[in-house]
C-alpha cells in the first residue's frame, strides 16, 4: 500500500470537486508564491508552530500578490 501524501489526502477529503479544484489551485499558487512545495510549508509550519506568525503574514502578502496579477 501506497502511502498518501498530505496534500493528497486533503483533496480528497473535499467532496465538491468544483470547491477541490479551487482549493488546489490556490494552494499551487501559494507555494509558487513562498517557492516551496506544499510539503515544505507545512513541514516549516510545523517547526515553527507557537513560536512565529510568519505563515500569517505570508497569507496576507499572498493575498495582495493575487490581488496585483
Amino acid at each position: 500500500m501506497e502511502l498518501m501524501g498530505v496534500v493528497e489526502e486533503w483533496m480528497k477529503s473535499i467532496i465538491a470537486l468544483n470547491t477541490r479544484k479551487h482549493h488546489q489551485r490556490g494552494l499551487k499558487l501559494f507555494a509558487e508564491f513562498l517557492g516551496r512545495s506544499a510539503e515544505e510549508i507545512l513541514e516549516e509550519r510545523r517547526q515553527t508552530f507557537g513560536k512565529s506568525k510568519y505563515y500569517e503574514t505570508k497569507v496576507i502578502e499572498f493575498f495582495a500578490w493575487l490581488q496585483k496579477t
